[in-house]
């Protein structure tokens, strides 16, 4: 577990990334659809702002995995980040601007005006704008014009087709995956965690196979329960499927462990902290289910006692001749880990996961892993 140790490392967390690199090519889509905007405030036609924007969003979900924001959050970040002027949402930049401040992938905005053509005729001018957010790029403008007259509901419903078909080149088709309808807007998630360090129970896992007089305690010797706390950021630094976490775990030794020349096994009791930061790429998602890669670091303190009392052949203390009954001790060290978190979307606000992590400590003069199974519920909140 020493040079061995740093290279399963680093091909772990190689291979969470090329997974998370080539799942990030599908996913869902987060939009915002901004109601259309009357830019000449004809109140003759007010209430095309509603059957244009309704139009166009009907269609877009017959079609696409896409998932809107809730309004009433959008307008409270609109309010906190002083966007006051609501008829200018049909402006491109103002449109990319709220998208990057309420975490989107792609904006959708548009604006009409009414227009006096040849011999008189009335028609609505229309422009409409597909933002790609995360590359701060506009995707495509749509301009098109309908005649004001019997048929102006179905020239509607035309037009929001026409914009659909040209939202393909940002969108995700319906039915590919279809997980963000089950993700909350809210970001942040608190998890409850449980687990189990499987060094405990699994011998081949730790440093000393047998304890013997001298030998060195190391953090792959000792094991038992974890819980623990983890707080979640979605979407960090406004990238798609890139979590930033936090998390603070409690461990409960109980361990057994073999003694040289001793059939009875002695018993490691004691306690431990990790207070670990990090991040994570969600690689997989489809429908309710995801899959997220983890990579952390942090600091970890471990107290121990192993008592000795059971024993036939107690170990002898180095220098006298007097025997051991226990001895106790701390460990304390950075530590590194990577992992892989596999979850359920039970709704919009609860999950359940399960994971598996790989956790290195760094102490003087030697590294020792630990493989830890967890299994939690998230809430958002």
């Amino acid at each position: 577990m020493r040079p061995a140790a740093f290279s399963l490392f680093s091909r772990l967390f190689c291979i969470f990334v090329f997974m998370g690199g080539f799942g990030g090519l599908f996913a869902a889509k987060r939009m915002l659809i901004l109601d259309f905007r009357s830019i000449d405030h004809d109140p003759n036609f007010q209430y095309l702002e509603i059957s244009l924007t309704e139009s166009v969003r009907k269609y877009l979900h017959e079609k696409y995995e896409i998932v809107e924001p809730d309004m009433n959050d959008i307008s409270s970040q609109m309010r906190d980040a002083s966007f006051i002027f609501s008829e200018d949402l049909h402006n491109k930049n103002v449109a990319l601007q709220l998208g990057l401040l309420t975490g989107q992938d792609v904006v959708l905005s548009g604006g009409f005006r009414q227009k006096i053509k040849e011999h008189g005729t009335a028609v609505i001018s229309l422009e409409v704008f597909i933002i790609d957010v995360e590359n701060r790029t506009l995707v495509k403008r749509i301009a098109g014009e309908m005649a004001v007259d019997s048929n102006l509901f179905t020239s509607i419903d035309k037009f929001s087709q026409r914009i659909v078909q040209e939202a393909r080149a940002v969108l995700p088709n319906k039915g590919e995956y279809d997980f963000d309808q089950y993700t909350p807007v809210r970001m942040t998630q608190f998890t409850i965690l449980t687990g189990y360090n499987l060094n405990s129970s699994l011998p081949v896992l730790r440093s000393n196979q047998n304890l013997q007089t001298g030998a060195r305690l190391l953090p792959a010797d000792l094991g038992g329960f974890i819980a623990g706390i983890e707080i979640r950021r979605d979407r960090l630094l406004k990238v798609n499927r890139l979590v930033g976490y936090t998390r603070l775990d409690a461990q409960f030794i109980n361990s057994s462990l073999p003694v040289t020349n001793e059939s009875t096994e002695s018993a490691a009791r004691g306690y431990g902290g990790t207070l670990e930061a990090g991040l994570g790429y969600q690689f997989f998602r489809f429908r309710r289910f995801f899959a997220t890669a983890l990579a952390g670091g942090g600091f970890n303190y471990t107290a121990f006692k192993i008592d000795f009392s059971g024993l036939k052949n107690q170990p002898i203390a180095n220098g006298s001749r007097e025997n051991l009954t226990q001895i106790s001790g701390a460990l304390y060290g950075p530590v590194a880990s990577t992992g892989i978190r596999l979850g359920l979307q039970l709704n919009r606000s609860l999950s359940w996961e399960l994971g598996a992590s790989y956790q290195l400590s760094f102490l003087s003069g030697s590294v020792s892993g630990n493989v830890i199974a967890t299994m939690g519920v998230g809430l958002r909140l």
